[in-house]
């Protein structure tokens, strides 16, 4: 039953992320619920997410988890990577984000290209990721040659609020390559 609930309330929050998320970074826009802005709605998503699989992991373990386990923390980490300036509150749920990807990395590879384009977006945009995530980031494993597997027309939309821009559209695969995975040291 728990492991019903913590599916069913993951895809739950995942689809008012979803829907919100592309309005996070609109200005002055607020819901006519007590939430106030997109940006919190999808915040205190995001964290609900968490909270569940850290429920379900200790239960259980995140080893013992379907695909349908990727889903949580793959939107929390597109969603708060461009709220963490907002200040420290919003680090918790972003790092265990990070630590539910690492922990899903032996049963589903796409999780190490997850934490790499994470890896990449915080070298090329400063998210300021929190240094627990950093150590996370730093200790997934991809190589150069594993970018193959990488379709090129997989998008990630960046919001560059400070930069002047609503945000831009940047390809996976490119990202990943101009920074040679999470050994991207070797770029800089």
């Amino acid at each position: 039953m728990l492991i019903r609930l913590w599916r069913c309330s993951s895809v739950y929050h995942a689809i008012h992320i979803t829907l919100f998320r592309p309005l996070q970074e609109a200005e002055g826009v607020q819901l006519p619920i007590e939430v106030g802005s997109p940006r919190n709605l999808c915040f205190l998503h995001a964290s609900e997410i968490m909270e569940v699989i850290w429920t379900y992991r200790k239960a259980f373990s995140l080893q013992h988890s379907s695909c349908v386990g990727l889903l949580g923390p793959y939107m929390v980490v597109l969603t708060l990577s461009a709220q963490l300036r907002d200040g420290p509150h919003k680090n918790e749920a972003f790092v265990r984000a990070c630590q539910a990807l690492a922990e899903h990395a032996d049963n589903f590879p796409v999780a190490p290209y997850v934490l790499a384009m994470l890896k990449a977006l915080d070298m090329e945009y400063q998210f300021g990721f929190p240094e627990e995530a950093r150590v996370i980031l730093h200790e997934s494993n991809l190589h150069p040659e594993d970018l193959e597997d990488i379709p090129m027309e997989m998008r990630i939309t960046i919001p560059l609020r400070d930069r002047g821009a609503a945000a831009t559209s940047e390809s996976v695969g490119e990202l990943l390559a101009r920074w040679a995975g999470p050994s991207g040291e070797d770029s800089q």
